[in-house]
């Protein structure tokens, strides 16, 4: 009986040794989910074949095949279904290079609706005795603030690609007082001179406010969500429904035909499609003025909005990550290092507005100055002095989030208070706001 066992177990040994070494040999796969709009003039997949020649020409590993998650419907359901089982199986792709779900984009779901619970969950490898060898990214010169979102005791799991940060601009001659780090929401709701309520409130008349860039922006006064590890939220339901009725009331308060007597101003998401950052800019040469008057060189005073805790957050937009499951992880991080590089964030069409940096910032500290400008169907830069400007208000970020499953729920129950308002509803904005904080609850658990 031992014999045949100690056959059995010797056969089991060689059959998983063959295995592993046919999986090391099997291609490296990246899967990619990425913003894409149909008018762009690169697909995602195309962009991404363009950047794998650079990896190819810089030694990397030649062998990759592209797992692209289809745009939505049931192509995409099935593909996440697909992938998911694959990973459960400890198979999969080698390396992951996502957008994130923020509720406003074509995805219907994410494969990692909450990045920070399948970070916990053990779904990704730590990078940190690969970025000890780095060749390309610089590491240490990538945001802090923002990298600490993909770092837990266990090491750097996930990498942010770009972020967002909402920004209310004013002439630095109108307001020279610029607030510090230690500013918190509350104290913007209080500001005498409306300075700080007018960023706070995102809604009226002397802002840039495009249809598609109007929002709540919940999340950046409410701070950190949760608790990953423990599964739980980091603000009550009472908490939550005062944020809302003091975000309803500044809507009612700060309207097109009641504009606040605050200095001239405009509000962005920034992003490096946004006009204000270069000397030239097309919306001036096409006679619009969205930024009304503020020149793109005019020393500008910035203002985010501040959190219950004071300070500033921020929301990640992408992120890449390395599987736990891979067998290639030297060819992996390879790709990983390149993809952070410099040279990638600053030219490669990967990072244009229509994908990895849509309506959001790369994580390099020295990009976006005159000296080191993005390069993306345009050259990108904070005029003037006013990188200066940006780096203080960068200084003051205090947590960053990958914008997600939560971030959903809290834009979901807005539409539905504003739909309830809209329609007569029967259903309180109490009722509203108690049913999402469950939701948010539950899909904690999950």
């Amino acid at each position: 009986m031992k014999k045949t066992l100690c056959i059995v177990l010797a056969v089991l040994m060689i059959v998983g040794l063959f295995s592993g070494c046919a999986r090391e040999k099997e291609p490296l796969r990246i899967c990619v989910d990425l913003d894409y709009v149909s008018w762009s003039q690169y697909h995602a997949a195309d962009a991404m074949k363009i950047f794998l020649s650079r990896v190819k020409d810089l030694g990397g590993p030649e062998d990759v095949v592209l797992d692209v998650i289809p745009e939505s419907g049931v192509e995409r359901d099935t593909a996440i279904t697909r992938l998911r089982t694959e990973i459960m199986a400890g198979e999969g792709p080698d390396l992951f290079i996502m957008a994130c779900d923020d509720g406003t984009s074509w995805k219907a779901e994410a494969l990692f609706p909450i990045p920070e619970k399948a970070m916990e969950n053990g779904m990704f490898l730590s990078l940190d005795p690969y970025i000890e060898d780095e060749k390309f990214a610089q590491w240490d010169k990538l945001m802090p603030q923002v990298m600490a979102a993909g770092r837990d005791e266990y090491g750097q799991q996930i990498v942010p690609i770009a972020y967002a940060i909402p920004l209310t601009f004013y002439l630095e001659s109108d307001v020279p007082e610029k607030p510090g780090v230690e500013t918190a929401w509350q104290e913007m709701l209080e500001d005498k001179t409306d300075v700080l309520t007018a960023a706070a409130s995102w809604y009226h008349t002397k802002a840039l406010t495009l249809e598609s860039e109007q929002d709540d922006h919940i999340e950046y006064a409410l701070g950190e969500l949760a608790d990953y590890e423990n599964e739980e939220l980091l603000f009550t339901e009472e908490e939550l429904l005062q944020r809302v009725r003091e975000i309803l009331e500044l809507k009612k308060q700060w309207t097109p035909d009641m504009p606040p007597d605050v200095p001239v101003h405009y509000q962005t998401r920034v992003g490096i499609s946004y006009d204000g950052f270069g000397s030239y800019s097309q919306t001036y040469a096409d006679n619009v003025d969205p930024f009304n008057g503020i020149r793109p060189e005019d020393p500008k005073t910035m203002i985010p909005i501040y959190s219950d805790d004071g300070g500033t957050t921020v929301t990640i937009t992408h992120f890449a990550a390395i599987s736990s499951n891979t067998r290639r992880p030297e060819d992996a991080f390879f790709i990983l290092d390149v993809l952070m590089g410099m040279d990638s964030q600053q030219y490669s069409d990967l990072y244009g507005d229509w994908f990895l940096m849509r309506n959001s910032l790369p994580m390099h500290t020295d990009l976006l100055s005159a000296e080191y400008p993005t390069r993306h169907m345009g050259t990108w830069y904070f005029a003037g002095d006013n990188f200066e400007e940006f780096c203080r208000v960068r200084d003051q970020i205090t947590y960053a989030s990958f914008s997600g499953a939560l971030h959903v729920m809290l834009k979901e129950m807005f539409w539905m208070i504003d739909l309830a308002e809209w329609d007569e509803s029967s259903q309180t904005t109490e009722e509203i706001v108690s049913e999402y904080y469950r939701k948010m609850e539950q899909i904690l658990k999950e």
